[in-house]
């Protein structure tokens, strides 16, 4: 069984305030880019385009301040259990 995806856009008013660029999101989380992206496509960021400058910057996107904020409260400790479950793995 496959699943079809649809996208469905919205032109919403927003203070530039409230958002983070991809990559001042990446520097808030401690991770990549590409985990900002595999975040959003997991439904854990919300991405905002910038309807303004789609011809002139292709792609210029953004994710929410108050998801990225919720986001890293989800993530607090989750590098720290890898490095705890690592160390006793090499351990062995």
């Amino acid at each position: 069984m496959y699943m079809l995806k649809q996208v469905a856009y919205q032109v919403i008013e927003v203070d530039p305030g409230e958002l983070f660029s991809m990559s001042e999101a990446s520097q808030e989380l401690g991770i990549s880019v590409v985990g900002v992206v595999r975040a959003i496509e997991r439904g854990k960021l919300r991405e905002v385009l910038d309807a303004e400058r789609m011809g002139k910057q292709q792609g210029r996107r953004f994710v929410f301040r108050e998801d990225v904020a919720q986001y890293k409260a989800e993530r607090a400790g989750v590098g720290k259990q890898w490095k705890r479950a690592r160390a006793l793995w090499l351990k062995r």
